[in-house]
């Protein structure tokens, strides 16, 4: 690692100079926490795993890699209980959140089955180190 001008310069493993890496953490941080609330979660690891990579990659990479991983996920997931329920399962399921929430008093809410389905608690550890790849890799720049 070269110093220049007082600051690390970037290198492949993501040595981005402590201003960044401390702006990295706290923007990664701040979204995460957000999507911790809104989530109900319990642990917080993701928020922690997502402030380290904040941390070592910056601002940039690290949104970059917050939305990689978050697609990668929601693909997987979505993937995932399309095969193991079925698609006509998890549509009825989204139609009566959705429907009760624009029309309460014309559709039924989710059954419990229903509920349970939609709020399965997904560990993202994996979904991280795919989208951190994603990014060092430069896949999204190629958009």
């Amino acid at each position: 690692m070269q110093l220049k001008n007082g600051e690390a310069s970037a290198g492949w493993l993501g040595a981005v100079g402590l201003g960044h890496s401390l702006a990295g953490a706290a923007v990664c941080f701040v979204i995460m926490f957000f999507v911790y609330q809104l989530a109900g979660g319990s642990g917080a690891a993701d928020v922690k795993l997502a402030t380290a990579l904040g941390a070592l990659n910056g601002v940039e990479e690290g949104i970059a890699i917050l939305i990689c991983t978050y697609i990668v996920a929601a693909i997987a997931m979505l993937s995932w209980t399309i095969w193991t329920v079925g698609p006509m399962h998890l549509a009825g399921a989204l139609g009566r959140r959705i429907g009760a929430f624009l029309l309460p008093f014309r559709v039924a809410p989710p059954t419990a089955e229903q509920e349970e389905l939609l709020h399965r608690k997904v560990p993202l550890a994996l979904f991280f180190t795919l989208g951190t790849v994603l990014v060092w890799t430069g896949w999204p720049q190629s958009w």
